[in-house]
């Protein structure tokens, strides 16, 4: 008796993680769709988001999706070059500061370590910077 609780339990957690194919798609009334969400990049979102719409459109309309229309925005709090400025300069910190740790002695590692931190935690402070829409349809 004790299993068929635990096992309907698991199964229902199973499929409301299954279900989430789609966290991001906003279905509209007028039978065109969003999906958005936030980037680290300008040109970053579109593989995402095109899949997040083909889940859709297969799970409730048993379509296929369509691109309308899609926009990436720069949305961050700082100028827009800076932003990106500083987040490849993040990215290269920890590269360099990991190769550093690994491939150095006790001192280049010691820097190395303390690099990396420092350039994952500027990632982290920089965020992900641009709001990226795409429009779609089911067909």
């Amino acid at each position: 008796m004790q299993s068929i609780p635990s096992f309907l339990f698991f199964s229902l957690i199973l499929a409301a993680v299954g279900c989430q194919h789609f966290p991001d798609v906003r279905p509209m009334a007028n039978g065109t769709h969003k999906v958005a969400f936030k980037t680290e990049r300008k040109d970053e979102g579109y593989r995402e988001a095109m899949s997040q719409a083909q889940s859709y459109c297969r799970s409730v309309k048993n379509a296929n999706a369509v691109q309308v229309s899609e926009t990436s925005e720069y949305s961050g709090d700082i100028d827009e070059n800076i932003y990106n400025f500083a987040k490849t300069a993040s990215k290269v910190a920890t590269v360099i500061g990991v190769t550093g740790a690994i491939a150095g002695g006790k001192t280049e590692s010691d820097v190395g370590s303390v690099t990396a931190v420092g350039g994952g935690v500027a990632d982290t402070i920089l965020g992900q910077g641009y709001q990226y829409t795409l429009e779609f349809q089911c067909q």
